[in-house]
């Protein structure tokens, strides 16, 4: 333990009024010294030195949603008594919901749980601690030499899952059942159309009335269910906008909504992360892939270096031609067309979602970037009408519904001739 700042003050006061009540030879003075030796005695005698202050730290939930809160609890252990001890603890990526300094008494060998409730700021992978400790002699005369140190505890913070759906119907389907309505005949509840009978079509399907005015037997067809792939391509290359809804944050709740809506129909997705990382979770169905996928999404950064890696052909390698492509883009540059465009070309059946913001633009000062911002947006208008044209279409995310006319004519075109992407 050392000397405090008080302790030294308190001695200053007290040796200041006791001499000087001796020299002038005014009790008053002298009596006016006494509390504060009194209280430098009883500081000088306290056990304060050899006091063990074993800290542990663990939070109540190390998995919470953006949004949502966990409960800090520090646990202080010690050996002699305390008037005080001063608890802070450190939260990256968390904002205290209660004060993160924590002031109070320990009795000896009688632990103490105190509790800090605190908000993740936004998704990620983000720590609670390091907690530190520090303790106080009587009166605040004396603190410990080095604070104990409890060490940080990981905490997942996984992103906000919007509400959000789709129309049934998709590009291209497997060969497994599912909960997508395609154009292809078979087994089903949708009716298709009416067609003359065939080798192989059941009885029950005939169309009696279409037959008995066509003197030819005709069936009713329905459209069977099937499942789907579905890719989801993260362009991580840049972020904008401010903190907690930029680019980013737009784009991992996105994907983390589209993916949940589509495991739970039992598809089986897949998710690839370029432009920062070029990295890919396999395609995968179920409970467990929505687990990854949640895992997989915290991990989701722009690039940290000044040169970003060649994704353009690292894309192309990928097998997307049989699954329905979903691009959570900016659209920032035309390399980021350039990708979908490849992409296209080996026929995916892809669909581009814009995640910028609406505040994630150039900065205006005077009417020259005024102009400059609006060219900009023209470039990007353009950039989305040229994809456009060569089959992708983009569309901005707006949540629950934002993808059903797109799938819809997806689909169409996908029943239609194949035309080659010049």
């Amino acid at each position: 333990m050392t000397a405090t700042a008080a302790l030294r003050r308190c001695g200053l006061l007290a040796v200041g009024l006791l001499a000087a009540g001796l020299s002038t030879g005014r009790p008053d003075l002298v009596a006016l010294a006494t509390p504060f030796l009194i209280a430098l005695a009883v500081a000088a005698g306290a056990r304060l030195g050899d006091g063990r202050r074993p800290i542990d730290l663990r939070v109540t939930k190390p998995e919470v949603v953006e949004q949502d809160t966990t409960e800090a609890l520090v646990r202080v252990t010690c050996d002699v008594d305390l008037d005080a001890v001063q608890v802070r603890l450190g939260s990256r990526g968390f904002a205290s919901l209660s004060t993160s300094t924590i002031v109070t008494a320990i009795d000896a060998g009688r632990p103490k749980i105190l509790r800090m409730r605190l908000r993740p700021d936004r998704w990620g992978r983000w720590q609670v601690g390091p907690g530190s400790l520090k303790g106080y002699g009587p009166y605040g005369f004396a603190q410990d030499t080095e604070d104990t140190i409890a060490d940080p505890i990981d905490v997942r913070v996984m992103p906000v899952v919007e509400s959000f759906h789709a129309a049934e119907t998709i590009p291209w389907a497997l060969a497994y059942a599912g909960m997508h309505r395609t154009r292809t005949s078979g087994p089903g509840v949708e009716f298709d159309v009416v067609r003359e009978f065939a080798t192989g079509d059941r009885p029950r399907r005939i169309n009696w009335r279409t037959t008995l005015r066509t003197d030819r037997v005709h069936v009713n067809t329905t459209t069977t269910e099937r499942g789907t792939e579905v890719l989801i391509l993260i362009d991580s290359q840049h972020d904008a906008g401010r903190a907690g809804a930029s680019i980013l944050d737009i784009t991992v709740r996105a994907a983390a909504s589209i993916a949940e809506h589509y495991l739970r129909l039992g598809d089986r997705l897949g998710l690839i992360e370029y432009g920062g990382h070029n990295r890919a979770l396999s395609l995968g169905a179920g409970s467990r892939q929505i687990a990854l996928v949640h895992d997989w999404l915290l991990d989701v950064s722009p690039p940290s270096g000044v040169g970003t890696p060649r994704s353009v052909e690292w894309l192309a390698s990928r097998p997307l031609e049989r699954a329905l492509v979903i691009a959570l883009t900016p659209l920032l540059d035309e390399e980021a067309a350039v990708r979908l465009a490849v992409l296209r070309r080996r026929g995916a059946s892809v669909v581009a979602v814009d995640t910028r913001p609406d505040d994630a633009r150039p900065a205006t000062v005077d009417l020259v970037d005024a102009i400059a911002c609006r060219l900009w947006l023209l470039e990007r208008e353009m950039l989305a009408g040229r994809l456009g044209e060569l089959g992708v279409p983009v569309i901005r995310w707006a949540g629950a519904g934002s993808l059903d006319a797109v799938l819809f004519d997806l689909a169409r075109m996908a029943r239609g001739p194949r035309q080659a992407v010049r």
